[in-house]
This record gives structure tokens, C-alpha cells and sequence, in this order.
């Protein structure tokens, strides 16, 4: 049997696309909008499509990730749209260069981050 008909494990998990004009936001940040009662998050909310952390061992949106820096510093982030980093408490957005260079990274990975003063690495302690 051909290899293309048969189940490839090892992939990562499908990536849900919300549909055209959605906004992507984690529980929390749905919660924190909807209490906050401010008309630009009701508007965000009308069209947000509300996605769960997939409980995997890979940083992706709506991971709780736990890093070191090079320094030493530790500092623990979640992973969430753009529209939320000034809504949730330690939100990072996946479209920043620390949220791009978290997502798909696993326990134990180094990744490197585009910094203002240059590349940075870090290293991934823990995803929940």
C-alpha cells in the first residue's frame, strides 16, 4: 500500500481556519471582553470565533508557555491574537516575533527571537 493512503501520526495536529472576517480569541479573552462592557470589544466579540489551547505538548495559540532567556530572566506568556495582548494578562500574540518564534516550539527547544538589539535565544521550560 502506498504510503500516501495511510495515516501519518507523526504531523501536527490540523490547524482550524475561522472563517472570513472572524477574529480569533482564547476563553480568557473572550471572558475579560465581555466583562470590560466596552463597545470596541463588543464589536470584536459579534464576530470572534473562541479557541481552547489543544491541550498538546506544542506551543499554539492559547498555550501557557514558560521560558528562560539567555539572561536567565524566566517569564511565562499566553499565546493569543493580536486583538487581546492589551485585554489579557501576560498575552503575547502569535504574530510578534516572540509569539512567532514560540508557536510549534516544544518543551526544551531553544528558539531564536528578533529583538530591537538583535537575535535572542530562549529556551521553552514548559507549554500548558
Amino acid at each position: 500500500m502506498s504510503k500516501a493512503f495511510t495515516k501519518d501520526d507523526d504531523g501536527p495536529a490540523p490547524v482550524a481556519v475561522p472563517p472570513r472576517g472572524a477574529v480569533r480569541l482564547t476563553p480568557l479573552g473572550a471572558r475579560l471582553m465581555r466583562e470590560s462592557g466596552s463597545d470596541r470589544y463588543r464589536a470584536l466579540l459579534e464576530r470572534a470565533v473562541i479557541e481552547g489551547p489543544t491541550g498538546s505538548e506544542v506551543a499554539g495559540f492559547g498555550a501557557e508557555v514558560r521560558v528562560r532567556w539567555k539572561s536567565g530572566r524566566e517569564q511565562t506568556v499566553l499565546l493569543v491574537s493580536p486583538e487581546e495582548t492589551d485585554i489579557v494578562p501576560n498575552g503575547c500574540s502569535v504574530s510578534s516575533p516572540l509569539g512567532r518564534a514560540l508557536v510549534g516550539a516544544r518543551v526544551g527547544d531553544a528558539v531564536e527571537v528578533e529583538t530591537p538589539r538583535g537575535v535572542d535565544e530562549l529556551e521553552v521550560l514548559a507549554v500548558t
